[in-house]
């Protein structure tokens, strides 16, 4: 069974309770620059490291269609799993649009999904 990252899960709840109109903003799945997202957040510690059950869990290198990327598990795994999630909720009759970052790997996977050209957070 896949365990769906945290904001899959939510969108799937939301489904489950009604909504038909679900639409994701900075769902970048990279960082960028030593930071944690792909784009600059107010008050983000540089460096920061993602922490799972205790331990330390750092950046590393994804390669998606010859195109570098930073990316924690969490994040890859995101990544990896969204077009599944999307799509099955968009053959259930959901309408998904997601904006991110027009140089992380998500937009990058929305490419590969043939998507509408992702929008610069």
């Amino acid at each position: 069974d896949t365990i769906l990252p945290q904001v899959l899960r939510c969108c799937a709840i939301a489904y489950a309770m009604g909504y038909r109109k679900l639409h994701l903003f900075g769902y970048d799945s990279s960082a960028k620059n030593g930071s944690a997202h792909a784009y600059e957040v107010p008050g983000e510690i540089p460096g920061a490291i993602e922490n799972i059950g205790g331990v330390p869990i750092g950046y590393t290198d994804v390669t998606l269609n010859g195109k570098p990327f930073k990316s924690t598990l969490s994040m890859s795994r995101q990544a990896e799993i969204f077009p599944d999630v999307c799509n099955a909720l968009m053959e259930s009759g959901c309408i998904v649009t997601v904006d991110v970052h027009e140089d992380s790997l998500m937009a990058e996977v929305l490419r590969m999904m043939n998507a509408t050209q992702p929008m610069a957070a």
